[in-house]
């Protein structure tokens, strides 16, 4: 997952496209996770389900597990030669920044700009290891250009059949003066370029160090544990007896919740995902990402106590329609922190990609994957055992949803206070 996070940042070129990629990520995710049970139980023990194709006394009878691993491995396998045969090369080596990030029409502008101030291109893709794109490059010398944008326009499309220099010729002198002074010299602009953005991290070693990073870090860990906290509570809490605060629903209804949200999240994903992103993320993913913390707390407190719902309809319901009216409510809920749970990590994602240059992308996601299993490690662990706790002394195990929904709230407004993301949206 960290290494198709970081090829993705460095594969789309607008913010637009990274958002879509995530959803497309989370949704195959949420499809494997559909998908793989269900194989694996369709392909386990075959002497037993199959008895009439397999033989007990074969190889498959007594190794009852052995096909669904032979069949994942070979999926993993062809998966490895797909990748080692078809796909391209993200990174470019580190040699240069602008065939991975620019077109044609930007190159040319780009060009143009440089040759007319003369400044070396190396100081420029110096600029660059420091996050700079030919978008943001072109920002800092809005006063360079003044040209409205139809007249620029009709330039780019004469400069690809002439001369990059034309293009420059064309340039208003005031303008070139005014940006000789506020620049001073060529050797100025290049370090004016450098020295606007801080120094990031550029090793394992500085990433730990720096204390952006570490938070970071420490806010994915939460948000791992408090996801697969809730998660591993719901079955406890569905399997629980009535007089346990509990839903004492069968292990096939169970089953079915996980199934339904699971479905609802692979739709969500690939088709809702990113038109809801591009409706948020114009306040920002920090503001995005305290939303839906916020959105995902407040269901994940609703949850285990909407079942009382049921109670103002027992005169008009029977005892199947108000079990039936339970399920779905329950369904709902769930479903929504899941929505917000799976679009919280993308979000995350985004922030993680943006916060650093692209020499150390990949390092920081398989640190954040690493920290993440911390939490994921943690969360069915402390949250099975508080939910026994509560219910072998208070009878009642929903106080576990209360202290994860207030946890996610209280994640959520840190991060808005605390996280700041440096130039968000653009690509380094």
């Amino acid at each position: 997952m960290g290494i198709a996070k970081t090829s993705l940042s460095e594969i789309c070129k607008t913010k637009e496209h990274e958002i879509r990629g995530f959803g497309y990520i989370n949704g195959v995710w949420g499809l494997g996770l559909i998908v793989g049970p269900a194989v694996g139980g369709l392909l386990s023990r075959p002497a037993v389900q199959y008895p009439t194709i397999f033989s007990s006394d074969s190889l498959l009878g007594r190794f009852p597990y052995l096909l669904p691993c032979v069949v994942c491995g070979g999926i993993a396998f062809v998966a490895i030669i797909t990748v080692f045969l078809f796909l391209p090369e993200t990174g470019g080596g580190g040699k240069t920044i602008f065939p991975s990030i620019a077109s044609k029409e930007e190159e040319a502008i780009s060009s143009s700009v440089h040759h007319h101030q003369g400044v070396e291109m190396q100081q420029v893709v110096a600029a660059g290891e420091y996050g700079w794109t030919i978008e943001k490059w072109r920002k800092s010398l809005v006063t360079y250009n003044p040209v409205p944008i139809q007249q620029e326009q009709e330039e780019e499309e004469q400069a690809r059949a002439a001369p990059v220099v034309a293009k420059a010729t064309t340039m208003e002198a005031s303008s070139r003066s005014e940006m000789d002074e506020e620049v001073g010299t060529n050797d100025g602009l290049a370090k004016l370029a450098v020295q606007q953005r801080p120094p990031q991290p550029s090793s394992t070693l500085e990433l730990l160090q720096n204390k952006d990073t570490l938070f970071i870090l420490g806010l994915y860990t939460v948000w791992c544990f408090i996801v697969t906290c809730i998660d591993e509570s719901v079955p406890l809490w569905a399997v629980t007896s009535i007089s346990q605060n509990g839903l004492f629903w069968t292990s096939g209804q169970v089953g079915a919740l996980l199934a339904t949200v699971g479905v609802m999240l692979i739709i969500f994903q690939l088709i809702v995902y990113e038109h809801l992103m591009k409706l948020f993320c114009s306040h920002g993913s920090v503001s995005t990402f305290n939303r839906l913390t916020l959105f995902g707390g407040v269901a994940a407190c609703l949850m285990p106590y909407c079942a009382s719902c049921a109670i103002f309809f027992r005169k008009d319901l029977s005892a199947s329609e108000e079990a039936w009216f339970v399920r779905i409510v329950v369904s709902c809920i769930f479903v929504v922190f899941r929505v917000c749970a799976t679009s919280a990590f993308s979000t995350l994602g985004i922030v993680v990609n943006a916060s650093v240059g692209k020499n150390v992308r990949g390092t920081i996601n398989g640190l954040v994957m690493t920290f993440g299993s911390l939490g994921n490690a943690t969360g069915p662990i402390l949250g099975s055992i508080v939910y026994a706790s509560l219910v072998d002394s208070y009878k009642d195990g929903r106080g576990v949803f209360l202290f994860a929904g207030l946890l996610c709230v209280s994640l959520g407004f840190v991060a808005r206070k605390h996280l700041v993301v440096p130039d968000e949206g653009l690509r380094s």
